[in-house]
C-alpha cells in the first residue's frame, strides 16, 4: 500500500528527473483547479473589492481568529461571516459583489406611437382628466386605452 501511494507522488520534470512530491499533494486534484483559476483571472481580473475580501480571507487563514481579522481590517463580524460563507478557494469570483439590478424589469404597457398620441392630447386638452382623455383617445383613434395609461 505504501508503495502505491509513493508511485502516485512521483512526478517527472521536463529534464527527466524524478521528484517526489510532498504527501497530501495530488498533481491533478491540486494543480488543475489552480490552472483553471489562473486562466479565468487572465481573461477577467478581480475587482478591487474582491481583492480586499481575499486579503481578509488570507489574514483569517493565517491567524485563524475572526475578531482579530475584523479589527485589523475595520469590518464587522456579520460582514466577515457573510463573505466567509460565500468564499470558495477554488473560485475567487465568489468574492465579487452580486448584481443588485432586478432580475425582471417591468415592461412598458404602451408603445411609442401611443405615447406620442397621449402627449399630444395632454398638450391640447390641458384641463381634462385621465378618464375624459381616455374617451377622447378612443373616439379619435378607435383604440381602447385604459385611463391608467394616460
Amino acid at each position: 500500500m505504501y508503495l502505491i501511494s509513493m508511485l502516485k507522488r512521483i512526478y517527472f520534470t521536463f529534464w527527466g528527473k524524478k521528484v517526489i512530491l510532498p504527501s497530501g499533494f495530488h498533481l491533478v486534484e491540486d494543480l488543475v483547479p489552480l490552472y483553471q483559476m489562473a486562466t479565468k483571472l487572465k481573461s477577467k481580473p478581480l475587482s478591487s473589492q474582491a481583492k480586499r475580501r481575499l486579503q481578509w480571507m488570507d489574514y483569517y487563514r493565517k491567524t485563524n481568529n475572526v475578531s482579530l481579522t475584523c479589527r485589523h481590517f475595520g469590518i464587522s463580524r456579520q460582514i466577515f461571516y457573510y463573505w466567509k460563507r460565500r468564499y470558495d478557494p477554488n473560485n475567487l469570483y465568489t468574492l465579487e459583489s452580486l448584481d443588485k439590478a432586478p432580475k425582471r424589469r417591468r415592461e412598458r404597457e404602451i408603445n411609442p406611437e401611443q405615447e406620442i398620441r397621449i402627449v399630444g392630447l395632454r398638450k391640447k386638452y390641458l384641463r381634462y382628466g385621465k378618464e375624459k382623455l381616455a374617451l377622447i383617445y378612443q373616439e379619435l383613434y378607435q383604440e381602447k386605452i385604459s385611463s391608467w395609461k394616460i
